[in-house]
């Protein structure tokens, strides 16, 4: 019998096996980024079961996509997305979680700021897809406000992310600041820059160290990173996961340790 791809079970909105979501191209480099910096590796009690899943959504009356799925699988109970790396206002949001379904026509799957109910998720209207576009919602602005933006439905900022895009993004910036949940090796610098004021990137650091733009439509600032040691937010600075990686951006641009993280337990 011929096996089957991740693809044809994302084709038919079933579950895969979780060996063949740890091992597909979608998640490794998010599996990557947990696994490097964060104290407690991904394991086989990181996430939750389909049973689970198919439970909570039906208590919801809402559907989980495919993708989302995988996602909770994978991490839905590690320390970064149960825990949080940040203390209250910016989260991911766990699939039992009541702002999972707090705004109307909306499934939430993180939040950048609970003040003002700033979040980003899929519109109803996508949910029946297993790989669905992600959407933004700012109870502070509309078309009017933001008319570069796009909106759909007049409420709905369409990102032009996907699930898996979203989650990187949000990682990146959840790591800018220091947190008990993160390898003791990490460093935090402050970065000196021409143009704080206008929230200018230093264009040196990015092109030197070969940073990627990791943009996200509902957050203040673009970030940037490699993917694996070293992390860009010009609002807060760069953040290393070893020493040899914070030389580097010190070799590159001045910088300075801004502050250690907490090591004291949630």
């Amino acid at each position: 019998m011929t096996s089957r791809s991740i693809e044809d079970y994302r084709r038919r909105n079933e579950d895969a096996p979780l060996d063949l979501v740890r091992e597909s191209a979608t998640w490794k480099p998010l599996i990557r980024l947990i696994d490097a910096w964060a104290r407690e590796k991904l394991g086989t009690t990181s996430g939750y079961t389909p049973q689970e899943l198919d439970h909570i959504s039906q208590t919801h009356g809402i559907r989980f996509p495919i993708l989302l799925r995988e996602w909770w699988r994978l991490a839905g109970r590690h320390p970064f997305v149960e825990t949080g790396l940040l203390c209250g206002n910016t989260m991911f949001l766990k699939p039992h979680d009541e702002m999972l379904v707090s705004h109307p026509d909306f499934l939430a799957i993180t939040v950048d700021d609970v003040q003002t109910r700033t979040c980003n998720g899929i519109h109803r209207d996508f949910l029946a897809e297993a790989d669905p576009q992600v959407h933004g919602i700012n109870d502070t602005i509309g078309p009017a406000d933001a008319p570069g933006l796009n909106w759909y439905k007049g409420q709905f900022i369409a990102t032009g992310l996907r699930i898996p895009a979203l989650l990187t993004t949000t990682l990146l910036h959840h790591l800018c600041e220091p947190s008990p949940l993160v390898v003791d090796e990490a460093i935090y610098l402050t970065v000196e820059r021409r143009g704080l004021r206008g929230g200018e990137p230093d264009e040196r650091l990015v092109s030197t160290l070969k940073l990627n733009r990791f943009p996200h439509e509902t957050s203040v600032g673009d970030i940037y990173s490699d993917g694996e040691d070293i992390i860009y937010w010009w609002l807060s600075g760069c953040t290393c996961r070893t020493a040899e990686a914070a030389e580097r951006v010190r070799r590159t641009v001045p910088a300075q340790i801004r502050r250690r993280a907490n090591r004291t337990a949630h």
